[in-house]
């Protein structure tokens, strides 16, 4: 990594200084040692007898008592440190190196009949310990105070108060970071602290533009606490129409010896502007379960399916199968885990979900131990226009997987679901209930233990709401939102994984599990929120256009079908969705019969199948096209 230049004062003769101290460091730090043991020395005699040492004294004493401390200060490595990383590990370091040198000392005066001045050795050890402190605090505040910083940005500090008493420190601190901090918006703080390590504490939140303008603020660092908050859409507002750049940094718990800024703060991005604290699940219990287990996944290469096979990696598995049908998707996942990752147990198959023998055939072969079924249609507004793919992918092929699954004596299946599967108004969501309904009835009828999670949208998966957005804002829009008051659930992908995770070591077979995800967020403020962070105004310098509900669509989505009762599970994060088991013989017939009419390319009388199979589905919209 690249240093950060330092502008010096234009005078020749403190560049020569300065040029000469850095690439004869260890010399001018030796040097500048023994000035201060010949003055602590020198001025202890002073104070002890007021009259100057004595040349003879002074001959006799001094080399033995520099080479002493040369020789233990060099020990301690008191020479080795970087005088602006001062800390206190190193201030002990210098108080042990002047103790034993001069207990050593006074061994030698002992011997050398010297005894009258045991007396200076104390004063002498005290001003050598307040002289070492000073050159260090000195060279730092000229470091600090006479060279300009020209390619550093000025930045504001946001977050508690821990949070910027620890970033204001590493910044003043760290050389290869191009930020310095000019003050600190504190929020939940000590009302008398005024200033943090010299820099001031501000806390007009509401005038946030003002301080920028008064402290001429070029980047805003924030605190982890402040993620999911108000107070960050404010900032984030406020950035975005003054062009400021905005960036986040983790907890202070992952502040490590080695920390460096560059590497772990990341700009901000929607999924910090939804007003919902991420969920963290019981990481150990995950890996426990996980370790030494063969396990495939399904839909590998897609946005849910590639960060659960990174999470999964994680935790030690003896091997992960990757079954995908899309070439450059398995391409791409393979070569994150094995290059990024570095994690080489990975087999990749390249095949469809109702490829049932191939996949039976891979069950069997690799001994697997668990399955995680995430390949799936999930345009909403695609499979109303193709009712056979919903059918064929989203039901015929999760029948696929899970019957192989059970051929194969695989230990559990788990199965991603969707809120649309809830009261469905949409054929995906359809198809998905009925999955969930025929993995559900399995369970009693196999050894596998078949599980289901459901879940609301995620954040900045492939054809999500987010991405969309984006482009529409890069070209200047319109940012086309369906309905001013359409809402949804939202979760990120690497939560919606956890989940999954999560539901793996928790279910037993036959549960719909279910996260806690808090209200449901306009889609028209994601919109509002993204243009702002992109430095534009909403309908002024970006318009929004609503286009009316599409096909299929709510205005709002639920998570629990009216049959289903929410119960509380292990998880505080986690429901259960509680509701009579379907009749699983029933809706094995109803399956072959979805499967009968697709390979008759009958789309009225699949749909209709649909509507048998679930009563309170309907789809005016799709008899009156094709009707």
């Amino acid at each position: 990594m690249n240093k950060i230049q330092y502008r010096i004062s234009d005078n020749g003769t403190i560049q020569r200084l300065f040029e000469f101290g850095i690439h004869h460091r260890l010399w001018v730090v030796v040097s500048l040692h023994i000035i201060v043991f010949f003055l602590s020395y020198y001025c202890a005699y002073f104070l002890k007898f007021d009259q100057v040492m004595p040349l003879d004294i002074l001959i006799r004493t001094l080399p033995i008592l520099i080479i002493l401390r040369l020789v233990v200060f060099s020990y301690f490595q008191i020479f080795q440190g970087m005088f602006r990383y001062t800390s206190f590990y190193d201030i002990m370091n210098i108080l042990k190196a002047a103790t034993l040198s001069s207990l050593i000392f006074v061994i030698y005066l002992i011997f050398s009949i010297h005894l009258y001045l045991l007396a200076v050795v104390i004063i002498d050890w005290i001003l050598l310990l307040l002289l070492a402190g000073f050159i260090r605090l000195l060279l730092k505040y000229i470091r600090f105070s006479l060279y300009r910083l020209p390619l550093k940005k000025r930045t504001l500090v946001a977050g508690s108060m821990d949070e910027c008493i620890t970033i204001v420190g590493l910044l003043k601190e760290s050389e290869d970071v191009p930020l310095y901090p000019v003050a600190c918006l504190g929020f939940r703080s000590h009302q008398n602290l005024q200033h943090v390590q010299g820099v001031e504490i501000v806390r007009q939140t509401d005038e946030i533009e003002k301080i920028f303008i008064k402290y001429n603020v070029q980047e805003v660092l924030i605190g982890s606490s402040l993620r999911y908050s108000k107070e960050l859409n404010r900032i984030a507002e406020a950035c975005g129409l003054t062009n400021i750049c905005i960036r986040i940094l983790p907890p202070l718990s992952d502040f490590f010896d080695d920390f460096k800024f560059t590497e772990v703060m990341h700009n901000i991005n929607v999924a910090d502007l939804i007003e919902r604290e991420a969920v963290n699940h019981d990481d150990e219990n995950i890996k426990t379960y996980i370790k030494g287990k063969s396990i495939l996944v399904t839909g590998a290469g897609g946005s849910i399916g590639r960060q659960l096979c990174l999470q999964i990696a994680r935790y030690h598995p003896r091997l992960i199968i990757l079954l995908e049908r899309f070439e450059n998707n398995l391409h791409r996942v393979e070569v994150e885990l094995k290059a990024e990752f570095c994690f080489q147990n990975v087999r990749s198959f390249l095949t469809s979900i109702n490829n049932s023998e191939e996949i039976l055939k891979v069950l069997k072969e690799e001994s697997v131990d668990i399955i995680f079924h995430c390949a799936a249609h999930k345009h909403v507004r695609f499979l109303e226009n193709h009712p056979m793919e919903a059918g064929y992918n989203n039901v015929i092929g999760t029948r696929s997987v899970a019957m192989a699954a059970e051929r194969a004596g695989v230990e559990k299946f788990i199965m991603v679901s969707t809120d649309k599967a809830v009261q469905p108004t949409n054929i995906m969501g359809a198809s998905k209930k009925i999955a969930e309904m025929y993995i559900q009835s399995l369970n009693n009828h196999s050894r596998t233990k078949y599980i289901t999670v459901r879940f609301g949208n995620v954040l900045n998966s492939e054809g999500s709401v987010i991405p969309i957005f984006t482009e529409q804002i890069k070209k200047g829009g319109p940012v086309t939102v369906t309905h001013p008051d359409m809402e949804r659930f939202f979760m990120t992908i690497p939560e919606s994984c956890q989940l999954i995770l999560q539901a793996l070591f928790m279910g037993q077979g036959g549960e719909i599990f279910v996260l806690e995800m808090g209200n449901q967020v306009k889609i028209l403020e994601i919109a509002e929120r993204m243009i702002r962070m992109a430095g534009k105004m909403p309908n002024t310098d970006v318009p929004i256009v609503f286009i009316g509900l599409q096909e299929g669509e709510k205005l709002k989505e639920e998570l629990f079908n009216s049959d289903e009762i929410p119960e509380p599970t292990a998880s505080p994060f986690i429901l259960m969705a509680s509701s009579q088991r379907n009749d699983h013989n029933w809706l094995v017939q109803e399956v072959q019969e979805i499967e009968k009419l697709i390979f008759q390319r009958n789309e009225i009388g699949l749909v209709q199948k649909f509507r048998d199979i679930l009563p309170g589905y309907t789809s005016e919209k799709f008899f009156s096209q094709k009707n």
